[in-house]
């Protein structure tokens, strides 16, 4: 069961972290996931590697943000942060509590600022609701009928 729940906190960190990249939350989780590792025993060295990768990776995020690819970069990111959170908590379990405060902090536990949103659909209507991302929809829809060239009217 621990296992489980360390396993659980790991994927949840690993997807903040890499939510973050590229949006206005990002230095505050940088500096948490700097910290987590710091506070779990990394060295000077590890902690250096840490920071250049967190770089490399946000950097690859806001590139691939100006193409609207970013929600795939982040799903291929997120694998292997989840790993490196897992790795962290399996040798210093005591680092959960820790991670348990990064993700209260990226996620806004505490402060001010809300989201709201609220999608009512009706009829034949479709929502497509996203707050802190992206989503392109592709759709080619069905060649105009003769019916619904009549409820036009006539064209000139």
């Amino acid at each position: 069961m621990l296992e489980a729940t360390l396993s659980a906190l790991a994927m949840a960190g690993a997807t903040t972290i890499v939510g973050a990249m590229a949006t206005t939350a990002w230095e505050n989780t940088r500096a948490g996931t700097h910290r987590l590792f710091r506070r779990a025993g990394a060295t000077e060295a590890e902690q250096t590697a840490l920071l250049t990768l967190l770089d490399a990776d946000a950097e690859l995020v806001d590139g691939a943000a100006a193409d609207e690819d970013s929600g795939v970069v982040r799903a291929d990111l997120a694998p292997s942060w989840n790993r490196r959170l897992t790795a962290l908590l399996r040798d210093h379990p005591e680092a959960a509590a820790d991670l348990r405060e990064l993700l209260a902090s990226a996620h806004g536990s505490g402060s001010s600022t809300s989201w709201v949103q609220n999608v009512t659909v009706s009829g034949q209507g479709h929502a497509y609701p996203v707050q802190g991302g992206n989503i392109v929809i592709h759709t080619a829809g069905p060649e105009p009928d003769a019916r619904d060239e009549e409820r036009e009217g006539p064209s000139s």
